[in-house]
């Protein structure tokens, strides 16, 4: 009798673990792996698709709701640089419950002037993610480049889970 509820826990866990690498998998495919292609690209169409039309942005220099935060992005994004940024992702949290996902992670953002790497910088994140018709779309997304009052560093960013390259 034991060995039979162990055996249907353990089904019971590793469909429960199955599952949720799915959905990390469509995460991925459907948030991060875009999110970094867009804002490598600067595509703003892109990644402003990204993100719900009522999505709350909040960073250490205020907040932003929706329209106000896709029309900062499009001008953003539009201006004209000759820099190139790459973004990193690495996850320390990853919850998915049905259709909302909430992660917690940390970024690095490269600028290169040419081939020249010109600044690191990096940050934590929590974002909130929400499937609706059948998409993963980011409606809430905090970041800091502080944590606990000390800057976010490399070691801290390499510590938790990568995004795993395509």
């Amino acid at each position: 009798m034991i060995r039979l509820l162990i055996l249907a826990f353990l089904c019971c866990a590793l469909g429960v673990q199955g599952q949720d690498a799915s959905q990390v998998n469509e995460l991925n495919t459907q948030v991060w792996f875009p999110f970094k292609k867009a804002y490598e690209m600067r595509d703003w169409k892109a990644f402003n698709a990204l993100h719900t039309d009522d999505v709350l942005r909040i960073n250490d220099y205020g907040s932003r709701r929706g329209k106000e935060y896709k029309t900062a992005i499009q001008t953003n994004f539009s201006k004209p640089t000759t820099q190139r940024k790459t973004i990193d992702f690495s996850f320390e949290k990853r919850l998915v419950f049905n259709k909302v996902a909430y992660e917690i992670g940390f970024y690095r953002v490269r600028i290169f002037e040419g081939k020249r790497l010109v600044k690191t910088s990096f940050g934590r994140f929590h974002v909130v993610v929400v499937k609706r018709a059948g998409r993963w779309r980011i409606q809430q997304d905090w970041d800091s480049d502080t944590l606990l009052g000390m800057p976010v560093n490399e070691q801290q960013f390499l510590a938790a889970t990568r995004l795993a390259e395509r």
